[in-house]
């Protein structure tokens, strides 16, 4: 027992090198504190450009995870079944890109992040299927940059105060958090999901003025990779990124035109480290004949104080959504969410806290009320040799809504709370 405690605690360590080596001298504050998209996956991460103007560089990168949890929820029987409480798994990543300098000093370039499916019992083809999740290009020069295609939006890459830096990202983890049963993992609703990054868009990033920068995005629909072909269904069907409005029964809702807007302050007051974010997010959406709502808007800000290697903040929205940036059904509730957080960053090692709370309306119905949700992320991440990290996680969530049954996914006045927690130790490869 003691090797394995003495093994689980080194491994631990590994996973928290990366943010730490992020780390931004000048201010003392922590990659992913202020919203760095490489600690999620190096989307910003592109080498620098090459010396000569007409040459290119191009890379090839990679991430792979292995992890073990112990935990379980209160969803995690029913119908005759109970899953075990230990759980191995592991996942991989590829980044491809290159970057380039035009005669004119005009950088440009181009990344592909390429992602493992999931697999199942039994299956020995589903996790080795791939899928692309971002496809972005770019240009970059003495004016700001450019991004175009399916890439994190302006309110993503500017996202403050989640504290998502001390373990493999907390409630929004690709680990731990998937291995509850559905209906028990709450909902992380700041923009740096899939639900946001996922869909093509076009992103401005300004030059910083004065310790002020700002980013805009737009996105037309909520397609997401690739071309859709808007023949193999009616224009006004659910499948065509084009539609504005849906006939029939289907009480899916689709946003359109999102606009997003997000501004920035970086710098010091004396000794201590400031980074705060006020930013809006507003759409239409795409009407339901069966199923009417209102256009989602959010107002979000963020801000993080650090004083050397420690750091505290937070991370506030409000708006008429429902969980994610998808349009609130007519008498819906609206949105508010909140996340506090706290870091300690030393050499190699990180460690940190956070807890985040979400009120929403979730399912709707008679006799259902507005869902409420809180969770707690502590971990820490040790990088015992470059490239390679180890962390442990713990995380504890629970949900509650009257009326609505979270076991069967509908109405009912049982299993109106749920609870789920869990401890995860892995190690990462990056290279």
């Amino acid at each position: 027992m003691r090797r394995f405690l003495s093994a689980a605690t080194a491994l631990a360590a590994v996973a928290i090198a990366l943010p730490v080596a992020a780390q931004t001298p000048a201010s003392g504050l922590q990659s992913g504190l202020g919203g760095d998209p490489t600690i999620f996956g190096p989307t910003t991460s592109y080498p620098g450009p090459t010396n000569l103007s007409g040459q290119i560089e191009f890379y090839f990168r990679g991430r792979l995870h292995f992890d073990m949890m112990v935990g379980g929820d209160s969803l995690d029987h029913g119908k005759g079944t109970k899953s075990g409480k230990v759980y191995f798994g592991e996942y991989a990543r590829l980044y491809t890109g290159f970057e380039g300098t035009a005669a004119n000093g005009l950088q440009f370039g181009a990344y592909l992040e390429i992602r493992q499916n999931g697999g199942g019992l039994g299956s020995s083809t589903a996790g080795n299927t791939l899928i692309f999740r971002r496809e972005t290009g770019y240009l970059k020069g003495d004016l700001g940059e450019l991004r175009f295609g399916q890439t994190d939006g302006a309110s993503g890459l500017f996202l403050t105060g989640t504290f998502e830096n001390f373990d493999d990202g907390g409630w929004n983890s690709t680990d731990l958090p998937n291995l509850f049963s559905g209906n028990a993992v709450i909902v992380w609703p700041f923009e740096d999901t899939s639900a946001y990054y996922g869909t093509s868009k076009v992103v401005y990033l300004s030059p910083r003025f004065g310790g002020f920068d700002f980013g805009l995005a737009y996105e037309p629909s909520a397609t997401g990779s690739g071309e859709v072909n808007c023949a193999s269904a009616a224009l006004g069907g659910a499948e065509c990124p084009r539609a504005s409005t849906i006939a029939g029964p289907a009480a899916a809702q689709y946003r359109r035109n999102m606009l997003d807007a997000v501004g920035r302050y970086t710098g010091a007051l004396g000794p201590v480290g400031v980074t705060a974010t006020l930013g809006v997010l507003t759409a239409g959406h795409v009407n339901n004949t069966m199923a009417p709502a209102s256009d989602p808007t959010v107002v979000q800000t963020g801000l993080v104080l650090s004083y050397g290697g420690l750091a505290v903040g937070g991370n506030f929205l409000t708006g008429n959504i429902n969980g994610s940036f998808v349009p609130l059904p007519e008498g819906g509730r609206h949105e508010t969410a909140w996340i506090a957080g706290t870091s300690y960053a030393a050499g190699p090692f990180i460690v940190g806290a956070a807890f985040n709370g979400t009120d929403y309306q979730g399912a709707m119905g008679p006799g259902i009320g507005g869902r409420h949700e809180l969770g707690v992320a502590v971990g820490g991440t040790y990088a015992w040799a470059p490239g390679t990290a180890v962390y442990l996680s713990f995380l504890y969530g629970q949900r509650h809504q009257v009326g609505y049954n979270f076991a069967t996914g509908a109405p009912g006045e049982a299993s109106n709370n749920t609870s789920a927690m869990g401890v995860l130790i892995g190690n990462s490869f990056n290279w």
